[in-house]
Parts: structure tokens; sequence; C-alpha cells
């Protein structure tokens, strides 16, 4: 069966260094077993056992924008690798046998070491080298999963984890006896895969369609076979991770860096860059890929296409095209021929209270050394070949080598002594959001006695909700941090359900270090600033706030029970006009956050709107966790 991943996504699914395939088999429920040997029997029997690697071309068409895949699996030992364009992008993905790997749209290629890749990776290698059928090849536990009946047709269902991957349903057709679906649950999506159009080819039945979807129509991928060949002693090179493409970036004219202010808002960098050489306002996310808001591609003389599943923090999905951006230019750096996401970022003013023309990130530090000096507001990006960290950075740096969670930096590190994986992630404003996994195998609420969820962020996909608490301390590597807030997720979908990790670790954490990307040698540096040992501090008033449609005040989204705002009277659905007389709008929505962590016994008197009338209220701040 051929591998079920899609072909492109914001957020790869694939990938990781793997051990060796286990030769033990696990335990095989015998139904299952008549099950999957009436497949086995019924798509080419014997003729399955030295079938070698297939070579296959594809159409693709996904979201409006079409294209072609090119494909290669070795059947005998799981290994393949692809190369496909889709739209104006371009991509690759493959398995050698030990690692996975990818190539983003630009063309730099990267081991994929995350979690969820982690399990993908065993997964497609397990599939990809028939074991379901030929146990010996990788072990496995096989469970009958019960029958269902859809559309006229009853399918059995078999249930597969393989050792070291995770569960996934084959649906076996009772009249057939084909594998006609693939179900699996990956890191934010249930994805399933169905198979049709069954056609000989070397004594062996296989799908020439194939569509995969995440439950929405409007985001399935269809390929469609256009030519399948049998081959042998397919060269190793081929499922190889491809070397570094040529340089596609520059400094000025005899600099090999360059240094740039940027401004802290809300824990979010700002910094001034030019798209296809028009200004732009571009947050800097060492979570995200490529970003420009829909607004600004026709501004700026570019055009999108697609209709792609984009996902954040919140539990919804959210329409995502894309399109080509010439040349990218940051206080002298330039990049060319750059892919980006292209999504309405209107939303996000109301929350940042401040407008922005897109993101930049992972493509940006792929290329050069950044350097982020928090305290004095100030980036630098280097050529990598002239970096120098004994040289170029305080003695007391600290070292934290990395492994790439797909786009971002993944370290290792602990919670009060729990240990797990952490992301590195210039785009979050908090200090660590812990996914709601970890959460529940810790039983880190009741550890910490958390109070109920609130609203603590907001992202793709809308609100984000967690608990706020207080941690004895944190490590990152050999950096600790003593009594951290840490925001206990309660999210059922979007990035805070992963199981992969232990927290999302935001610019609450980092904003106290001098923080240097080396993503050629995948190690990150920490050097402390006077801000390190500066406490933590939470919101002392209780809401949540957005601007308003004019921009003059601030909407109240939610009150959290028993906080000051709730004593004050404040309700959901409020405006907030002005704050000791003077107006949101001048204040600006920054700014009234900082107002709202003020000293404990501070008094803000605010004059709010609502229906049936304006009303004035003090509300005296005061810790809530």
């Amino acid at each position: 069966m051929r591998s079920s991943h899609g072909l492109f996504r914001l957020t790869l699914l694939l990938g990781s260094v793997l051990a060796p395939i286990a030769a033990k088999a696990g335990p095989i429920d015998p139904y299952a077993k008549a099950v999957l040997d009436a497949a086995l029997a019924a798509s080419g029997g014997a003729a399955w056992a030295t079938l070698p690697s297939l070579i296959e071309t594809d159409t693709v068409a996904m979201g409006g924008m079409t294209g072609t895949a090119g494909t290669t699996i070795d059947q005998q030992n799981g290994r393949y690798s692809q190369h496909f364009t889709l739209g104006p992008a371009t991509g690759a993905e493959g398995f050698d046998g030990t690692m996975a790997w990818t190539v983003d749209a630009s063309g730099e290629p990267r081991i994929e070491q995350g979690g969820d890749a982690r399990t993908g990776a065993v997964n497609d290698a397990y599939r990809n080298s028939l074991a379901y059928w030929f146990p010996d090849r990788h072990a496995a536990t096989i469970v009958r999963a019960g029958s269902k009946t859809e559309a006229g047709k009853t399918y059995d269902i078999v249930r597969i984890t393989p050792a070291g991957g995770r569960p996934f349903d084959f649906w076996v057709d009772q009249s057939t006896h084909f594998i006609t679906r693939l179900v699996e649950q990956q890191e934010n999506d249930l994805q399933t895969t169905s198979f049709s159009d069954f056609r000989a080819i070397g004594g062996v039945m296989l799908p020439y369609t194939a569509r995969v979807s995440n439950g929405d129509p409007k985001y399935d991928q269809v390929m469609q076979v256009t030519s399948l060949t049998l081959a042998h002693d397919v060269p190793a090179a081929t499922y190889a991770m491809p070397g570094r493409p040529a340089a596609d970036f520059a400094f000025p004219p005899g600099k090999t860096s360059v240094t740039i202010p940027f401004h802290l808002i809300n824990n979010h960098i700002y910094l001034d860059a030019t798209i296809n050489g028009h200004p732009a306002r571009m947050m800097f996310d060492t979570g995200a890929t490529n970003v420009l808001a829909t607004a600004n591609v026709r501004a700026f003389g570019l055009t999108q296409t697609g209709t792609l599943p984009g996902a954040g923090v919140g539990e919804k999905k959210q329409d995502v095209g894309l399109t080509a951006v010439p040349m990218i230019s940051i206080g002298g750096l330039t990049i060319k021929n750059q892919i980006f996401a292209a999504f309405d970022l209107g939303s996000f003013k109301a929350v940042e209270g401040v407008a922005q023309s897109g993101l930049l990130g992972y493509e940006v530090a792929r290329r050069v050394v950044v350097t982020i000096d928090y305290a004095a507001e100030r980036m630098s990006f280097t050529l990598p070949s002239t970096f120098n960290p004994a040289a170029d950075l305080p003695k007391t740096a600290i070292a934290v080598p990395f492994v790439f969670n797909e786009h971002l930096p993944q370290v290792e590190g602990s919670i009060d002594g729990i240990p797990g994986k952490f992301d590195i992630d210039t785009g979050s404003r908090a200090t660590i959001d812990v996914p709601t996994p970890f959460v529940q195998a810790h039983k880190l609420a009741e550890k910490y006695k958390a109070g109920p969820p609130i609203i603590t962020g907001w992202g793709v996909g809308g609100p984000a909700r967690s608990s706020p608490v207080r941690a004895g301390e944190m490590s990152l590597g050999k950096v600790v941090i003593a009594h951290p807030l840490i925001e206990l997720s309660t999210q059922t979908k979007g990035a805070f359900a992963t199981p992969y990790m232990a927290g999302n670790v935001g610019s609450g954490i980092l904003k106290r270090y001098t923080l240097t990307l080396d993503y050629t040698h995948q190690i990150l540096y920490f050097a402390a600033n006077a801000h390190a040992s500066d406490p933590f501090v939470f919101d002392r008033a209780g809401m949540w706030l957005v601007l308003n449609g004019t921009g003059n005040a601030a909407k109240v989204v939610e009150v959290a029970p028993n906080t000051p705002a709730a004593v004050a009277g404040i309700v959901a659905g409020d405006t907030i006009a002005s704050i000791d007389g003077v107006s949101v709008g001048k204040l600006t929505l920054p700014v009234v956050r900082q107002r709202l962590r003020g000293a404990s016994g501070t008094k803000l008197h605010m004059s709010l709107q609502r229906a049936g009338g304006a009303r004035n209220v003090t509300v005296t701040l005061a810790e809530i966790i």
C-alpha cells in the first residue's frame, strides 16, 4: 500500500531518526489476521513478497491548485522519496531507512525529529514495507476493531500499532477484500485516505486514485496515478536527503552581518522589512513559516492561489493560500524567491492592538544566525560561516542543542523535575504553554491546584484556554528558570492538544535573555540579561480584552470568576472606553494590558459602556493565581 501522507501541508507530518526496523512480530488477533490474509490473496498473494521498488508519477489536486508528484517506494525495506509541485510551491520528503527528511518550498532540506514526525515515519516505513502482510519486516500489534457499513458496503476494520509508531486503521471491503481506506490520528487532524481504481501491475493490484481528507472536503487532496512501474536495484541515493541549494540570500556589499532595531509589543517581536519592495511590519516568529496578510498580497503586487487548511493555537481551521514573493529585505539582508502562506490577519489587529503585514521566522533563521537582544530591542543576522560563538557571544552564554520539531527548535528540559521536550517559540506571548496531554499524563492541574481555564492567548484558529499556575523550577537544557508562570492547556484541538511535546516556551521566558539561533549547527545560546531574575507577573485584573471595531476602546471578551474585574462588576461584552481618564485609543491596547499587570492594590478607574448606558467602575488589582 502506498504511503498515505499529504503532499503539501503548512505543518509537515513526517520524519525522524529511527531505530532499525523491529524483526520480532507483535501479537496478531486471529480474526484480524484472517482479514489481512484475505486482502493479501485478493491483491496478488505471493507476488507481493518479492515486489521490488515502485516508481510512480501522479497528478495532484488540492485547494484549487494542481501539480505533479514523483514517488519511489522500496517495498522491501520501507524507504521512499517524493518530489512534488503544487501551485507555486515545490518540495520533497523521504525516508532513507534511518532518518526521515523534508525539503521546504524554498529548497532547504531538514531532518525531521519531532515527536509526531518520529511516529509518522515509523508508520510510513511499516506500511511501505508491507509489514502488515510480512510481519517479520517490522513488529506491530494487530487487532480487530469491528466493522462498519457505509453507502451499502461493509468493511472489516483492522487496527495496527507498529512498534514505535501510533495506531492506524485499515478498512477492508468485505466484497472485494481490498484495503480501501486508511484512518490515522495525526498530531492535529484525523486523516482519512481512501483508495480506489485498483489495477493489475506485476501480478498485484494497486490503487490508481487516492483521496486524503481531514474531514472538510474543501481541503481534500486527490492523487491520480499517471504512470507506475516496477524497478530493481534502485540506487540508495534515490532515498537520501538532498544537499542544501545554492545560497538565495545576500548581505550588503562588504558585510557579513547586519543589526536592526525591533519593537517588543505584547511580548511579540515586530521588525521593519520590505516585501517585494514594499514597506512591511513583520512579526518575527520561530513558530511560523513565511506568512503574508491577504490584505497586503495585492497591495504588494502579488498573486494569491489555493485554499489550504491553516492551524495554530486555536481550535478552528483557517483558509490559507500561497503567494510567491520575489524578494524580502531586512536591514539590507535580502532573500529571493520565497513562498509565503497568505491568510486573513485582520482579526489579529484587534487582539494585538497593532497592525502587521505578516510573519517571518524559520526561513530567515535557516539561512543566517539570528541573535535577539531582547533588552536592547535589536536583532542581528550573521553569515553562518563567519559566526564564532566564543568571540561573538557573552562568556555567560549557555549552549542548548536542539532538534527540529518540523520548523521549530525543540530542546530537552523539565518542569519541576518532570522531563520533556520543549519548543522554542518567539511568536508566543506566554511563558510556557503546557499541552493538554502532558497536563493530563502528569496530573499537573491537581499538582498545582489549578483554577478553571480562561483565555490566555489568541492565534490562528481563535482563542487558547488554559489554567495559569506557578511552578517551582523549569530547565531548558542547562538553563534554569525559577518560579515561572506556566499555562496548563485545556485545548482539545489545535497546537496545544499535541501529545508530542511538554511545553511551548514563549517570549515571557525568552525576553530575559539574549537568544541566539544557530540553525546550521542546531544550537541555541541563552545569555541572561538584566531582567533574568525579574518576577513573573500575570494579569492582575482577570479579563481578556481586544480592540473594538473603531480601535478607540477595548471590548471585554471574557471575565474570569472571582477576580478583581468580576468583583468590580465588569462582564463579557462591556466596552472599556478609558482608564484613569485617558482613552484606550490613546493608551493603546498593549499599554492597557501592561496596566492590568500593575502592582497589587493599584486602583484603576474605568469608564464602561454597555447596553443600557455608561457606568464607571474601579478595579483594584490583585494576584489571581
